[in-house]
Order: structure tokens, then sequence, then C-alpha cells
């Protein structure tokens, strides 16, 4: 991954070397994916990896 130049760009820049790509795409954070990143480390409610499971007794 290249942060901060277009697929365009490094599409003739690969060309120009000599470099066949087989795919090359533009990749844009969605305004859901920046917020699940800004808030990643931020978990109150998350679940607890151990268990205290009780089974119910009639």
């Amino acid at each position: 991954m290249i942060d901060g130049v277009t697929a365009e760009v490094i599409g003739t820049l690969a060309a120009d070397k000599g470099v066949p790509l087989l795919e090359l795409a533009d990749e844009r954070a969605t305004l859901e994916q920046a917020y699940l990143d800004l808030t990643s480390d931020d978990t109150p409610f998350a679940a607890s990896t151990t268990s205290t499971r009780q089974e119910a007794r009639p």
C-alpha cells in the first residue's frame, strides 16, 4: 500500500519501468471505516474473554 499517490501515477511509473501490474486501484476509506479506526481502542462494552458460565438448575 502506498499513501498519497494515485493508482494512475503508480501505474504510469510502473509501465515506464517495464513492470507489469495485474491490478491496481485507489482505495478510499468510508466514514464508517474512519470511525471504526478511530474508536478501535475504545471498547467499554466488549465481552470478556474469560467465562464464568453457570448452568441454571431446575
